[in-house]
């Protein structure tokens, strides 16, 4: 039953004609002065009788009270509070009849008509004829049942095809729930409806959650379960869902939980042994650890294993024949302690079908254990980060795919070269970051300048120092020619052009990367940008980034802007630049009208100012706007204001922006598109 806006409580309406808090205060007071005379003529029975009545009278008056906490509550919106304050009310007053009554109200306002029913039931059975809302409770139970007799089931009525469209539109998981509690007939639907079940996050404090009530019926349809940060309550139940076969499906589990103990985590892996194929672990400082080879006997099925520990158990018995069992396609281990090329030989000798690995903290003659024991391989991580995403290889074509190597104290080229060398047919990213403080570089790496990697297209140089090693590297990237991305990652030292010469003879290059450099060798990029903007709209290159590299210049970025192929810029933490060159930038780009993209981000440079200038660039979609301290809303409502072709706008920590603000404007933006494409249409 729903209530007028305007409609107030039966006993807020009695308070327009006299104040019943008023009378309350004056018989209490009268009570409790009775108390007292009475116990001063040692009166005790009289004494007593007096304060339990004044007890009763602060009873009522608390219920009002409360009645007018409820009913805002109610009006709000925040029923969960709003049935709090009505079950006080009946705790306070259990024979009268107002808190039954704004207890049922709250249900029946969320249309919740048969558990108001049953509370107007119990009012009529407590309350006594005599009171004067007795005839209220008969009559809102009826209004109630009115309104539960007239309620159209739609899931019901509708076929059961459409019924699943419907649900496939609610958020995942937190609507199905709430949906459960509807009726017998919604729970059974969504129960049944796989799905909406498919994938499943606990996180934080979720333990007083109403998903753990559903768990029983729906467990068996998930296939990915997640418990990430979650607190000791929320982790124990899943640990106990899990251990007691409620989520009896999943393929993929990924736990990362300080609350959950080594014997638990191996009852929960025995009991998903037949279905776990995806296994991601985060063991906290401190904790018991699971042993490799516990994990690999207990999941036979598992093909992919992600362990994040203090130290990786990694001894196995020789009298397991996990080589046999072991299915394992990608293995990323990452410890704080040394993993030892014994013991990595121990785990990868085991799993003759591993195709990504990527391992932290390993001594470098394990590249050759890798080499001669991962036939199969297409993915490596050694010593860094490398993507821990899962990607899907051709296995009928050997060899490295994709390449990330980093630096170690022992590393020679004897470790790595071999590796590069059997994989350079069919590399296509690699990422290599190794020291060059040591001697007769030019000598001992002078192989890496015989290597063609024929299909490599993505190159992260990391070399430090040594202009010798840049000299080898250009020489290298010289012999890959189908290379299209170039990042230039924590280089000093760089003098003259060779860099630079090796990339503008590279013919697909359409991305260059300068990251973290403290010492940008700003003549030969400016020579690098400058030829490529002579070649017109015959450059190649299509998107630039300079990310935390103090030393770039307006003049460098005169150069930039001079190309007229760019469609994506990025700029961020490029202290040198000045305001006034970010102006003459944008002024120059926004002639050849082929920007599309631009992220400015955490510069004190970017004011107003260069905002303005933005509106100029007629093909720009795309702009994010990040820790930039001096921009305002005014500026940012500007862009939207005129920019015809604007579809994507990013405000990201901007100091004198609030989050609000952001937001607003950001749905303005939203609004804009809908009433464009309306005029399209």
């Amino acid at each position: 039953m729903k209530r007028k806006s305007d409609e107030k409580p039966t006993l807020a309406k009695k308070r327009k004609s006299h104040d019943p808090q008023q009378g309350v205060n004056d018989k209490w007071y009268q009570l409790y002065q009775s108390s007292l005379q009475s116990l001063e003529i040692t009166d005790y029975d009289a004494a007593i009788d007096s304060s339990l009545e004044a007890l009763t009278n602060l009873d009522a008056f608390k219920t009002m009270v409360l009645d007018n906490c409820a009913y805002a509550y109610a009006m709000k919106g925040r029923f969960s509070k709003a049935m709090q304050a009505a079950d006080k009310m009946i705790e306070c007053t259990p024979r009268t009849a107002t808190g039954y009554l704004r207890a049922g109200d709250t249900l029946a306002l969320q249309g919740k008509h048969s558990q108001a029913i049953q509370v107007y039931d119990q009012g009529l059975e407590t309350v006594s004829i005599d009171d004067n809302q007795y005839t209220s409770l008969e009559q809102y139970k009826a209004t109630s049942q009115q309104q539960l007799d007239k309620r159209v089931d739609f899931l019901t009525a509708l076929p059961i095809d459409i019924v699943y469209i419907i649900i496939d539109q609610l958020d995942i998981t937190a609507s199905h729930i709430c949906c459960m509690d509807v009726s017998k007939r919604w729970r059974e639907l969504l129960a049944d409806y796989a799905l909406g079940w498919k994938e499943v996050a606990l996180e934080f404090s979720m333990a007083d959650n109403p998903i753990f009530r559903f768990i029983p019926m729906v467990g068996k349809h998930t296939k990915k379960l997640e418990v990430i940060n979650a607190d000791e309550d929320t982790s124990q139940k899943a640990t106990k869902a899990l251990i007691n076969g409620q989520f009896s499906s999943v393929q993929h589990l990924n736990m990362r939980s300080s609350y959950i103990g080594r014997d638990q985590l191996l009852l929960v892996l025995s009991r998903l042994g037949n279905t776990l194929t995806e296994l991601m672990l985060k063991v906290s400082e401190g904790s018991q650890n699971l042993h490799l080879e516990s994990i690999l006997l207990a999941c036979p099925k598992l093909e992919h294993l992600w362990y994040h520990t203090d130290t990786v158990n990694m001894e196995f018995s020789d009298a397991n024949p996990i080589a046999s069992q072991c299915n394992i396609k990608s293995l990323d281990l990452e410890t704080s302690t040394l993993i030892t090329t014994e013991l990595l030989g121990k785990m990868i000798r085991r799993c003759p079908h591993l195709q990504q690995l990527r391992v932290s903290l390993c001594s470098a003659d394990a590249l050759t254990l890798i080499n001669e024991y991962c036939p199969k391989l297409k993915v490596l991580g050694f010593n860094g980060p490398a993507p821990n995403t899962l990607s899907a290889f051709d296995d009928n074509i050997p060899g490295i795919q994709e390449l990330y190597i980093h630096d170690t104290e022992d590393m020679e080229p004897e470790h790595m070269i071999p590796l590069i060398e059997k994989s350079q047919l069919t590399s296509q990213s690699a990422v290599l970051s190794l020291s060059d403080d040591k001697n007769n570089i030019a000598r001992r790496w002078n192989g890496l300048t015989k290597i063609k990697m024929e299909k490599l297209e993505y190159l992260t140089y990391c070399f430090g120092v040594s202009m010798d090693m840049h000299t080898i590297v250009a020489k290298m990237m010289q012999n890959c020619k189908a290379l299209q991305s170039v990042t230039i990652q924590d280089l000093s030292n760089v003098t003259g052009n060779v860099l630079e010469e090796a990339l503008l003879k590279l013919p697909y290059l359409n991305q260059v990367t300068l990251l973290s450099m403290e010492a940008v060798n700003v003549d030969g990029f400016e020579y690098f940008l400058n030829c490529h903007a002579d070649r017109g709209k015959g450059s190649s290159l299509r998107e630039v980034y300079l990310e935390k590299c103090d030393n770039v210049t307006d003049s460098l970025l005169e150069a930039l802007s001079k190309i007229q192929t760019l469609s994506l810029v990025k700029i961020e933490k490029c202290n040198g630049l000045t305001t006034d060159g970010l102006v003459a930038f944008v002024e120059q780009v926004s002639k050849f009208n082929t920007l599309r993209t631009i992220y400015l981000q955490d510069m004190d440079t970017v004011t107003d100012l260069v905002l303005h200038k933005l509106v100029d660039i007629a093909s720009l979609q795309s702009i994010t706007l990040r820790k930039l301290p001096k921009i305002t809303a005014d500026a940012v409502r500007c862009l939207i204001g005129v920019m015809e072709n604007l579809k994507s706008l990013s405000i990201i920590a901007c100091s004198r922006i609030s989050l609000l603000t952001s937001y607003s404007i950001m749905g303005e933006l939203n609004q804009k598109k809908k009433a464009r494409a309306g005029t399209e249409n």
